[in-house]
């Protein structure tokens, strides 16, 4: 046997060869990144061989915002990417709750944040989403002359 170091295809060969193969996995790199308000725990970027899993990462949102969704429609703030098999960049969203909500006053019903009126029966109800944080409601009053006003901060 011919002693060989390193064999390719301009080696001339001469007697019986015994050749080794070295293989390599390819490698794909997972990069998460968060939007305007909010972060990103867990490891980023990470390089995962093909077919196998990353590690988990979570999108955190900033104080009174809330997270969206994953720039590829992912919904849920925690993910694991499993059987990676190319290259992942993806970008967390965030955004504000929208509140609404209405303000009755002896059954009638006036939209908006400031209301003048006698307040023996005022009544605000915030329409609250189940996925946004929840907000405390607080209400000032003052008299001028006959009237009270309330304010609904």
């Amino acid at each position: 046997m011919v002693p060989v170091s390193v064999f390719d295809a301009t080696t001339a060969v001469t007697a019986d060869v015994t050749v080794y193969a070295k293989w390599t996995i390819n490698t794909f790199t997972l990069t998460y990144t968060a939007g305007a308000h909010g972060s990103v725990t867990g490891t980023s970027p990470q390089t995962v061989d093909y077919n196998t899993s990353g590690s988990e990462v979570t999108a955190v949102a900033d104080a009174n915002y809330y997270f969206v969704s994953w720039s590829d429609g992912v919904l849920t703030a925690a993910r694991t990417d499993a059987n990676v098999q190319a290259d992942k960049s993806v970008t967390a969203s965030f955004a504000l709750p929208v509140m609404g909500g209405s303000v009755s006053i002896d059954g009638t019903t006036k939209f908006g944040s400031t209301l003048t009126a006698n307040l023996s029966s005022l009544t605000y109800t915030p329409t609250i989403s189940p996925d946004v944080p929840t907000y405390q409601w607080s209400a000032g009053v003052h008299q001028s002359g006959e009237q009270q006003h309330q304010h609904i901060l």
